[in-house]
């Protein structure tokens, strides 16, 4: 079985625990990878497998070198063979798969559904706003909240602007002129500058009120 690592690709012999689950069935390979920290291609064909080391350090490369996937895959195979880097196994498709199921599963454990995905079914389930602004039920308790005797502390303060200023460069395709926008506009929290969730609109004619009245309404929803 081939293994991905930061430090190049290898090629192990598995030998599978044996032991049963709950209900009396074998262990999926799958889920013996996860619990060893290494994520299985897929679910049924676990090979290539890759270290939690790999999205981890894939995502600082990308965010701070701006890495694209194939550069990242072109660098484990010069890890792994110098001499014949194209001769290693194309695990590009696999590698993308993993990054976006990795990054799915990322985001449902910051959002708090780490145990219960199936609870993240409206937009913006995903989205994390202030974690500074009190919000009930996720920094602060209803009951504490009126309990406090100086409610000025936990009232949010809601800002809403736009901007105007974007240039406008030169299009390869003038013929898309139609789909412009003129400008975009938003609700930030006004202490922290922190954007809520669905709040963003772009206008086509000037500044619409109509516009800035929907980004409002999404700060309450």
């Amino acid at each position: 079985m081939r293994f991905v690592d930061t430090t190049g690709i290898f090629s192990r012999r598995v030998r599978w625990c044996r032991c049963r689950d709950k209900h009396g069935h074998p262990v999926r390979h799958d889920l013996q990878l996860l619990d060893a920290c290494i994520y299985p291609a897929t679910s049924d064909r676990p090979t290539p497998a890759f270290t939690f080391n790999v999205p981890d350090e894939f995502t600082i490369d990308a965010l701070e070198c701006k890495t694209a996937t194939l550069t990242f895959v072109a660098k484990l195979c010069q890890l792994t063979n110098c001499v014949f880097p194209s001769s290693m196994l194309d695990m590009y498709p696999a590698l993308m798969r993993c990054l976006r199921q990795y990054r799915n599963l990322k985001n449902f454990i910051h959002a708090g559904f780490a145990h219960d995905s199936n609870c993240a079914r409206t937009p913006g389930d995903l989205g994390l706003f202030c974690v500074t602004c009190p919000q009930i039920g996720k920094n602060i308790s209803a009951a504490k909240l009126l309990a406090s005797e100086n409610l000025e502390e936990y009232t949010p303060q809601i800002v809403a602007d736009g901007n105007f200023k974007l240039d406008d460069l030169k299009m390869r395709n003038p013929e898309d002129n139609d789909v412009d926008s003129t400008g975009i506009g938003a609700c930030a929290c006004a202490h922290h500058g922190c954007f809520y969730p669905h709040s963003v609109v772009g206008f086509k004619v000037g500044e619409r009120q109509v516009n800035m009245d929907y980004t409002i309404s999404e700060v309450f929803c």
